[in-house]
């Protein structure tokens, strides 16, 4: 039997949703570093994002980078994986959550962790973070109407 007539070995829901589940992690990934790469340099406060490849890098990552897309696809055929579609309300309203939690655990009380805390932190970080979460607050439902009236 040659390849081109051997049957498809099949998966069972948990394989075909663990492969779909890593493809789908990679394809998102190479995309983010798409518009990384497009967007170029970006200096934040915080966060800087340095765009050190060389024209010739930034092609090959696009050449490269499509052969992948390529592949994926015949993955997503051969073995009938199923897409998904991420809405940036979902990605907003995730990532809203995600980063609220984080703050919440940066507060002086939780820093004793790492040590001695200073006695005048908590007057000065605590309200910064309070301000902070709230701002993320209003960003997790900044797509759902007026996060004034939004209370948890």
């Amino acid at each position: 039997m040659n390849a081109s007539t051997r049957s498809t070995p099949s998966l069972n829901p948990s394989q075909r949703s663990s492969l779909a589940t890593t493809l789908r992690l990679l394809e998102e990934q190479l995309y983010r570093i798409s518009l990384l790469l497009e967007q170029g340099e970006y200096a934040g406060h915080l966060y800087h994002f340095s765009l050190d490849l060389t024209p010739q890098q930034v092609e090959n990552f696009r050449t490269v980078h499509r052969e992948i897309l390529r592949l994926l696809e015949q993955f997503k055929s051969t073995f009938q994986l199923k897409g998904s579609v991420q809405r940036a309300s979902q990605t907003i309203h995730g990532t809203g959550h995600y980063f609220y939690a984080l703050l919440a655990d940066e507060t002086a009380e939780s820093l004793r962790r790492y040590g001695r805390v200073d006695p005048s932190l908590a007057g000065q970080l605590d309200p910064m973070i309070d301000q902070l979460m709230e701002q993320v607050k209003h960003l997790i439902y900044a797509l759902q109407g007026d996060p004034d009236e939004r209370r948890e």
